[in-house]
């Protein structure tokens, strides 16, 4: 999933919570300023894997006539864990990204298009059943990483996001494709995340359907 809430102004808190074919996320959002923004998001996959992304967002919002259009630019760092499913190895992942994105939004519709540039790094580790699998199955056949720790890898990720709902509640469908380059790796290269958004204003004294 790639983050590309449009936010409105200072105080704004958005929560979510995403599906696709193997994993789900819940993220927290808040508008520091006018301009800057913070968001923690958890990603929980198959085999007890997971990811916690943190993103720091730059943003400016352009006002239109019927809406408003937003250009940004996320900076992140993240770090997770993947099992493998003979409990052999597992592996520690960390990775550092930049995304820039713009979208435009209005009180029904909402569109954003995003890119995301990622250096990620792998660090396996022995499993509980290591000693049992290990003289049959190598790291490269369990995960099919044959360059694991040997180098880093580097992802670029494109995203398509359309959105609609009314005022603070949205329902968000995005589409993702990754390419990698620097080294032999197996990764899902095209999904798409289906996610239900709230969003609301702390700072202002007025109910969660009159915010949007």
């Amino acid at each position: 999933t790639q983050n590309v809430l449009q936010f409105k102004e200072k105080g704004d808190v958005n929560a979510s919570l995403g599906v696709d074919e193997s994993a789900s996320n819940i993220s927290l959002v808040y508008s520091i300023t006018d301009h800057v923004a913070v968001i923690s998001d958890f990603k929980s996959f198959e085999n007890e894997a997971w990811f916690w992304d943190n993103e720091a967002i730059l943003y400016k919002r352009d006002d239109q006539r019927k809406g408003y259009i937003i250009p940004a630019i996320n900076i992140g760092y993240g770090v997770g864990k993947i099992k493998s499913g003979v409990d052999a190895y597992t592996l520690d992942v960390s990775r550092q990204f930049v995304q820039p994105s713009i979208g435009y939004k209005n009180n029904i519709l909402e569109v954003a298009l995003s890119a995301r540039f990622s250096r990620v790094n792998y660090v396996l580790h022995e499993g509980p059943d290591y000693n049992h699998y290990s003289s049959n199955s190598s790291p490269e056949e369990v995960f099919e990483l044959y360059d694991v720790g040997k180098r880093p890898f580097y992802f670029a990720e494109s995203a398509f996001m359309i959105g609609l709902g009314y005022k603070a509640v949205r329902l968000r469908w995005q589409k993702i494709s990754a390419r990698t380059y620097g080294g032999n790796i197996k990764y899902i290269d095209n999904t798409a995340v289906l996610s239900l958004n709230v969003t609301f204003n702390i700072l202002k004294k007025k109910s969660v359907t009159d915010l949007r």
